[in-house]
């Protein structure tokens, strides 16, 4: 007998490894397969656990992980009943990602879809939300292997099975009495708290539901992401409206809810894919919108053609911070200022005063500066009294004529002292005559060509306009990321993160110093924050030494590209 075990064991493993190894599926199914056309989201990620374990021990992660939540929570005046709350959720979600079973099911690829429903008040939205929710996995050793290994569990009372056409649903109940109703198709694990939900995916799977192959974006923009460690497709009119209900039933006065989804009805789908490749990581999206629905102002910026910027080639090399577009609308920012006030543009008395002063009308105030638009931040300098960055901002405007006659007048009106001197080619260097400059700090404007630039430094205005020294084009970091983003394109931004953030810090302090002048207590807790959250936090963003991005609008679609550059290829 005993010499029968061991050859009895090799044929149960042989045939347990037939199984699993060498039978195919009758088809080999993808997330795509089982998606209804309606989602409102659709989020895909792969490789999770490596993912997580990767960041688990990144500086940001190790940031995270190392804070002490009690104490910052007591500092912001938290109750312990919510700093007790936070903490069970940061250890359960902790618990989660380190849990075996976790890996095994959703490690390898893993993809959530949300379908939209009306929110009901007597129910809470997180309920709602996940039952309807979908998820569909890709275990780590084979949705097959799961199913071997559920052949042991045919003794536990809490699973059960129901025949739903030719499918065989299994129903798990948890102990907190909600239900997971999950079954296998191909490699593929389909789950649900909601067994609607899962029923949906296979007769979109059957063909009697549309799927989100149907939709015409993801059909023809999916190649786009090939490759993407992460992808995510949204449906705004169909998320927005969602999202109105829920805020509608939170706020209990859906009659007064102020929320314009006609803003969004412009907007169709987005999509967005993230890889991890060496050193870096490379970002792409993508909006389509409705010409016909756009209003007036965002089709203006919207159908603006493509251009390069010729800025990089102005600014100081020293830059850490540099945004071009070639969408600015001045009227369209006035509007928004004073959607967000109490008073509209016609009867805000401090504009009404100014337009009576300079004479201007409403129309040729916001015609003023439209187009092209530079922004740049400096580092802080070396032994600089005062922590404060040196900024520039170069606006083209219209009518560069009519804009000093204006400044002009309202100069004259308010009494304002100011300084002139001569810049550039027929350009024109003003600053307060009544400021004394705190070393290299000294608000300034000037106007030059086509352009108002204004400046918190004299001197970087006259490096601008002269284009003498070296500038953001000879830097070497902006060096190995300019032939990816200086393309045509609608804005282009660069960030030297890590410079950004330790510049952060040292304000953070100089900040802290001030408050201890004026009050010891709120120093004290001043002190605390910066040292135990905000600091901490900036060290472990500062992994991300540069982010470098473009904009452009192409095919009734806007087009997002990025790239970061990792500290020593850390994520």
């Amino acid at each position: 007998m005993k010499k029968l075990i061991v050859p009895m064991l090799l044929l149960v493993l042989a045939s347990a490894g037939l199984y699993l190894y060498l039978h195919k599926p009758e088809k080999d199914y993808s997330y795509e397969s089982f998606i209804a056309q309606d989602a409102l989201i659709v989020v895909t990620q792969y490789d999770l656990e490596h993912r997580v374990e990767e960041f688990k021990g990144s500086p940001l992660g190790v940031a995270v992980a190392g804070l002490e939540y009690q104490l910052i929570g007591r500092e912001l005046g938290l109750s312990d009943d919510v700093i007790n709350r936070f903490l069970e959720f940061t250890h359960d979600v902790a618990e989660l990602f380190d849990n075996q079973l976790f890996k095994t099911l959703f490690g390898t690829e893993a993809t959530c879809a949300l379908y939209p429903f009306t929110r009901s008040g007597d129910r809470g939205v997180d309920e709602q939300i996940m039952e309807n929710l979908l998820v569909v996995a890709r275990p780590k050793h084979g949705a097959r292997l799961v199913d071997l290994a559920g052949w042991f569990d045919f003794a536990n009372p809490t699973m059960s099975t129901s025949r739903y056409g030719r499918y065989e649903i299994t129903r798990y109940d948890l102990e907190n009495g909600r239900r997971i109703s999950a079954v296998r198709r191909g490699e593929l694990l389909l789950l649900s708290l909601n067994e609607t939900t899962l029923r949906k995916s296979l007769d979109v799977s059957d063909g009697e539901i549309a799927g989100i192959t149907e939709v015409d974006t993801y059909r023809e923009q999916i190649d786009r992401f090939s490759g993407a460690a992460l992808i995510v497709y949204t449906d705004f009119p169909a998320l927005s409206k969602t999202l109105e209900d829920i805020a509608a039933v939170a706020l209990d006065q859906p009659g007064t809810l102020n929320f314009d989804d006609s803003v969004m009805d412009a907007y169709r789908t987005g999509m967005f894919g993230a890889w991890r490749e060496p050193g870096h990581i490379v970002d792409r999206a993508l909006i389509t919108f409705d010409p016909n629905l756009l209003d007036g102002h965002t089709a203006k910026r919207i159908m603006t053609p493509v251009s390069e910027p010729r800025s990089h080639m102005r600014v100081d090399q020293d830059t850490i911070f540099y945004h071009w577009t070639n969408q600015f609308d001045f009227g369209y920012l006035l509007d928004r200022i004073h959607a967000s006030g109490s008073a509209s543009l016609a009867n805000d008395s401090s504009l009404t005063g100014m337009l009576g002063v300079t004479g201007l009308t409403q129309v040729q105030l916001a015609d003023l500066f439209t187009g092209n638009l530079t922004l740049a931040l400096k580092g802080l300098e070396q032994n600089q009294l005062v922590p404060l960055p040196l900024f520039l901002v170069s606006a083209k405007t219209g009518d560069v004529d009519l804009l000093k006659s204006a400044t002009d007048k309202l100069i004259e009106h308010y009494s304002v002292p100011v300084r002139r001197d001569a810049v550039g080619s027929g350009g024109e260097l003003i600053s307060w005559g009544g400021v004394v400059g705190i070393g290299s700090l000294l608000p300034a404007f000037a106007f030059n060509e086509d352009s108002l630039i204004i400046s918190s430094s004299r001197r970087e205005i006259r490096n601008y306009i002269s284009e003498e020294g070296d500038h953001l084009i000879d830097n070497k970091r902006f060096q190995t990321v300019s032939s990816d983003i200086m393309k045509p394109s609608n804005s282009i931004s660069y960030i030297e993160l890590d410079k950004l953030t330790a510049m952060i810090k040292e304000m953070a302090a100089w900040g802290g110093t001030m408050i201890a002048i004026k009050d010891r207590e709120l120093a004290r807790k001043s002190k605390v924050l910066i040292d135990h959250l905000i600091d901490p936090l900036l060290d472990g963003l500062s992994m991300y030494q540069l982010i470098a991005s473009r904009k452009y609008i192409e095919n009734n679609a806007i087009h997002f590209e990025s790239q970061t550059i990792l500290e020593h290829g850390k994520q």
